[in-house]
């Protein structure tokens, strides 16, 4: 079976019907705060 990218996304969840608990990005701090954890964890 040969997979495409409008296969693949035939197969995806719907991610709006997706609930979390996670607060919402407030500001740029928050966004550079992510960026620098996940540049240390690489």
């Amino acid at each position: 079976m040969i997979l495409n990218a409008q296969t693949l996304e035939a197969m995806m969840p719907d991610a709006t019907q997706l609930e979390s608990d996670e607060p919402e990005m407030e500001s740029s701090l928050h966004y550079f705060q992510l960026l620098l954890l996940v540049s240390c964890l690489e």
